[in-house]
């Protein structure tokens, strides 16, 4: 495994969304102030689905998907 990093709020310059022309699925770029982040839509998905399991489940603090 690489580098740890961990980015705050502050660190995110901006988000964006889209659909690249000739393809169906969606991309997000995450714009840092030290670099760009490219995500597809299944990665996106699946921090989603992760993310909805913890905060909405009544004990649950963590998941793990390989």
């Amino acid at each position: 495994m690489g580098k740890i990093k961990l980015y705050s709020n502050e660190s995110i310059k901006r988000v964006i969304a889209f659909i690249p022309p000739g393809h169906q699925h969606v991309r997000v770029i995450i714009e840092l102030k030290d670099g760009i982040i490219i995500l597809h839509e299944a990665s996106v998905a699946g921090i989603l689905r992760a993310y909805i399991n913890v905060v909405t489940h009544p004990s649950r603090r963590a998941i793990e998907r390989n």
